[in-house]
Formats: C-alpha cells, sequence, structure tokens
C-alpha cells in the first residue's frame, strides 16, 4: 500500500508566482543532532510573513507551461493537499477538468465559529507572528553561508516537483522545501518549545509532520528545541538562566520513526494523552486510496467541475462529489481558477509535453484518440528553433509548426497548409532524392519543366 515518491525537478518562484533563477537554500551543516552554543535568539531579526501565498497553484502551472512534462498526469495538485487528506483534515477541494487533466485545488474553508472574540482573534494572529519570527529566524540560522549574512528580505520559495502512483493514476504535484542536505536531499525544519519530544508535538502536530515530510519526500527533519517565554519554561530560570527563544540543540528525527504509540507514551503527562490523539500510518494511506477512488469513479472529464466533501465517521472519511452548475455558491471561485489555467496554460494540449528536435514526437500522445487520425513521423531537424514535421490526415495533409517550448508564446502549435513556394533553384535530375528541405511539392516534374529543360540545353549549345 506504500506510495512511491519520486522527485523530478525543483524551481524558485518569486512574490508573484514567476520562477526565476536563484540558488536552493543549501544546509550549512550535517543534519545531525548537536548543541547550539552559544545560544541563538530566534529573535534577531526581525521576520515578517511578507510572502504571498499560491491561490491557485500558480507556480507550478507556470512550471508546466514553460518546462513542460515528458508524460501527462491524471492529477494535478499540491502537497498540502496530499497531506491534509492522508490526515484525514481535508474538508473541501475542487475538482477541475482541463485538457484531459484533474486538477485538484484545495477550497478556501471560513471559520463558521462566530462566537470567537475580538481579544481571542489577536492573540491567535500574535502567535502565528511569532511562530513565522521563529521558523524565519532558524530557517536563515541553518543555511546561513557566513554568522554575518542578513536576513533575507525578499520572500522566494524553492520547490519540488514530485509524482506518485494511486488507483493506477499518476498524480502530479508541487511542495515547498526548506533546504537541501548532500546530494540535493530534501530537509525539513521545525522548531518547537522543548523539542521533539515535547508531548504537545507528538499529540497534536506529529501526524502532520509526517505526512507532510512524506509527500515531500523526506527523510529527515531536523526539530529546533527552543526555549519558551520567561516564567513558563523552567531552563530560562536557575541553574542554566538561558534567555527566552533562544535555539539550544538540533534533533535530528527520521520519517520512520515519527510514527505510533512509543513518544507520546514516554510523556504521559499530558491530559489529552488518549486514544483519540494517536494515529498509524495505514489509516492515511486508506484515505489517500478511497479520495483518488471516488475521484476516478464519480468523476468524468465532460462535466464542468467538482465540489468533492468529505464526511468523517471514527477514522473512516467519505467522499461525496457533486456537479457545478450556474446556480452553484462556488461557481465564482471555480471561474477564478479555470481562469488562471486558461491565462498560464492556454489551451493547447500538446504544448505541455516536452519537445527536442531530436524527437518532436514527444509534442504528441502517441496513444491518445485523435479525431483526425494523426499519424506523426519525425524528420531531420536542421534549424532548432523552428521545428517542423509532416503529417498525415485522413483527408488533406497539414504541416505542423510548433513553437520552441520556452517561447513565451502561448497558442502552442500552429497548423497550416503547406504553400508552393518559387524557387531560382536549377531543377533537379530525375532519380535524384529529396530532402525535408526541398521547397518544391513532392512528385515528378511536368512534362512541360522537361521541355524547358531541353531548350535551355539547346540554347547553350548555340552560343
Amino acid at each position: 500500500m506504500d506510495f512511491k515518491i519520486e522527485t523530478i525537478d525543483h524551481y524558485t518562484r518569486n512574490n508573484d508566482m514567476q520562477l526565476i533563477n536563484a540558488p536552493p537554500p543549501k544546509l550549512n551543516c550535517q543534519p545531525e543532532e548537536r548543541k547550539i552554543r552559544p545560544l541563538y535568539s530566534l529573535t534577531t531579526h526581525e521576520y515578517l510573513d511578507c510572502g504571498k501565498v499560491e491561490e491557485h497553484m500558480e507556480s507550478l502551472l507556470q512550471y508546466m507551461r514553460k518546462k513542460g512534462l515528458n508524460e501527462k498526469p491524471n492529477f494535478v495538485t499540491l502537497k498540502q493537499l496530499m497531506a491534509s487528506v492522508a490526515c484525514g483534515d481535508m474538508k473541501q477541494l475542487f475538482i477541475i477538468p482541463f485538457m484531459g487533466i484533474l486538477f485538484l485545488l484545495p477550497k478556501e474553508t471560513k471559520s463558521e465559529d462566530e462566537s470567537i472574540s475580538d481579544e481571542l482573534m489577536m492573540k491567535k494572529k500574535e502567535s502565528i507572528r511569532k511562530g513565522f519570527q521563529y521558523g524565519g529566524n532558524y530557517h536563515h540560522f541553518m543555511t546561513r553561508k557566513s554568522e554575518n549574512e542578513p536576513i533575507p528580505t525578499v520572500r522566494n520559495s524553492f520547490k519540488a516537483v514530485l509524482k506518485t502512483t494511486v488507483e493506477d493514476q499518476s498524480v502530479l504535484y508541487s511542495g515547498e522545501i526548506d533546504a537541501l542536505g548532500g546530494i540535493d536531499e530534501h530537509i525539513e525544519l521545525k522548531v518547537v518549545s522543548g523539542g521533539a519530544l515535547n508531548p504537545w508535538f507528538w499529540l497534536n502536530k506529529s501526524k502532520w509532520v509526517y505526512w507532510q515530510a512524506y509527500f515531500g519526500n523526506v527523510e529527515t527533519i531536523l526539530v529546533g528545541a527552543r526555549t519558551d517565554e520567561n516564567g513558563k519554561d523552567l531552563k530560562t530560570g536557575p541553574p542554566h538562566n538561558w534567555p527566552e527563544f533562544s535555539l539550544y540543540k538540533v534533533q535530528s528525527l527520521k520519517r520512520e520513526d515519527i510514527p505510533g504509540k512509543k513518544y507520546v507514551e514516554k510523556k504521559p503527562m499530558d491530559e489529552n494523552n488518549n486514544d483519540e490523539n494517536l494515529w498509524n500510518v495505514k489509516t492515511g494511506m486508506n484515505n489517500i486510496h478511497e479520495f483518488f477512488k471516488s475521484v476516478k469513479e464519480k468523476c468524468t472529464l465532460e462535466d464542468f467541475c467538482y465540489v468533492a466533501t468529505s464526511t468523517k465517521s471514527g477514522e473512516d472519511v467519505e467522499w461525496t462529489v457533486e456537479s457545478v452548475d450556474e446556480n452553484h455558491e462556488d461557481r465564482e471561485e471555480v471561474k477564478a481558477f479555470c481562469a488562471t489555467l486558461l491565462q498560464i496554460l492556454g489551451n493547447d494540449e500538446e504544448k505541455l509535453l516536452k519537445t527536442t528536435n531530436e524527437n518532436l514526437a514527444a509534442f504528441f500522445h502517441e496513444d491518445s484518440d485523435d479525431d483526425l487520425g494523426v499519424t506523426h513521423k519525425q524528420k531531420p531537424v536542421k534549424n532548432p528553433k523552428a521545428t517542423r514535421t509532416d503529417v498525415k490526415l485522413k483527408k488533406k495533409p497539414m504541416r505542423v509548426m510548433s513553437l520552441d517550448i520556452d517561447s513565451d508564446d502561448d497558442y502552442g502549435l500552429i497548423y497550416k497548409k503547406p504553400e508552393a513556394k518559387k524557387t531560382n533553384k536549377k531543377p533537379m535530375k530525375r532519380g535524384n532524392s529529396r530532402t525535408d528541405d526541398d521547397d518544391e511539392d513532392f512528385g515528378e516534374p511536368s512534362e512541360r519543366k522537361l521541355d524547358n529543360r531541353k531548350q535551355y540545353k539547346r540554347n547553350k549549345r548555340m552560343q
């Protein structure tokens, strides 16, 4: 039941959701446990959450358009969605058929609890702000090239493109990666008060951390152990007297060691230590299988869009899928995502597939049911910027001019009928072989052309 996760590529995007050339964040130490002396203050640098959130997986769509794909996947989505489905936390999502692919996008859910006071909401926002502050400083500490290197003010996002197979369906998705270790190993960075053995961490966060690492193809999580505020953490008082909110240890946690009860049972002091807070990998695997099985059975590519809603009964999660019609409450949100798909990918399915000068046929689906009955033949390519091949149709022949895959042209392939071109070249002798560079139409020269050649030779002899 285990899934094989494969890393396809990496890319960096900026706040405008555009792909850029930027070095990836590299780990500046070995991924192993060590003490930090002197302690590093996680409030050293002001780290504001000024990074924009992708609402419609814009950077992955940009990657698909610019880089192309070796083969068309059945599904395209995000790492967060995969992890949320495995955890059983995903409530609703959109399923959008587009160019033969089902795009899965999390539906933005609003809090239904209107009784939250303004004071409690402010405390929640302040807690989130502090989390970004500690996490940003810890990431900088683990990836900086020198002690005096300032913390970046530009919030680029480094991502991996990954794929897996579920229910015989290929799934392509992207996810943010904190850092790269040796040989481009994916490293996850987490900072926790008290470190990896904090009971609160295991009871409330371990499931999410596991599935986030699983679908991010991460084997090692480096957990930064920090002190809490004065008065709440014994380490801030005698005999240590450590400063509050300071990093004092880096712990190396293997993903495969996270599941199970053993860590929770070592720390039974938490009042919430009961069976409802424990989890296992098998349940998450079942959640993934059941979700994609339901989508595969209930969604067809002919309909416009779907909304999938989960209902949870104990450990079991069931999915109901409904079509989105003109009167559906989510119609506007669906239209916004469809507009993003059209704007970035256009409406040309073939352009998503990679093309090279050596194998232009990779632009096309060899197994697709083409209504025109097109069969593709590869021809020698002379100009790498504008390749050309001939195709045979059931009726009229057409010539396909393909654009360079890195071109910003959104129109993809341009189809046009071959036009006869005038030439000043001398006619070919009968029996000569023709090449793809010949401008004349294929076939034998006409009798009129033969007469012109005889007259030309006769005139030469008379001179």
